[in-house]
């Protein structure tokens, strides 16, 4: 696949294919990483929280999945987009990030796999 966009800035990367979107709550983790202090939403967190309204109300063909801290991504989200996007989230409840049937269900990932073809 073609990489159209790559923008990096603090903990968020984004990286926009031509079918596909990937946003990650925080590109780098490490044994000494700790939360913002509650309350404290970044410039960049913004910028996600914006296309993720955007995506959730304007584009009805996007699945989200989250693959990590769904807990991180509810309190970041305002309320109405984290229930709008509910009939479309795939929530991994596993560590691994792997895209897997194990991982993500049977029904979940063949969901997936459809929409990535």
């Amino acid at each position: 696949m073609r990489l159209h966009l790559a923008l990096c800035s603090e903990s968020f990367y984004f990286v926009l294919l031509p079918k596909n979107f990937i946003v990650q709550y925080c590109a780098y983790t490490s044994v000494s990483f700790k939360d913002f202090p509650r309350g404290v939403v970044l410039p960049s967190q913004e910028l996600t929280k914006k296309l993720i309204r955007y995506l959730a109300y304007e584009r009805e063909d996007v699945v989200f999945v989250i693959m990590r801290s769904a807990a991180k991504w509810k309190e970041l989200l305002d309320a109405d987009v984290w229930e709008k996007m509910q009939s479309r989230l795939i929530v991994n409840k596993n560590m691994s990030q792997s895209l897997s049937e194990n991982n993500l269900g049977k029904k979940n990932f063949n969901m997936l796999i459809e929409r990535l073809k």
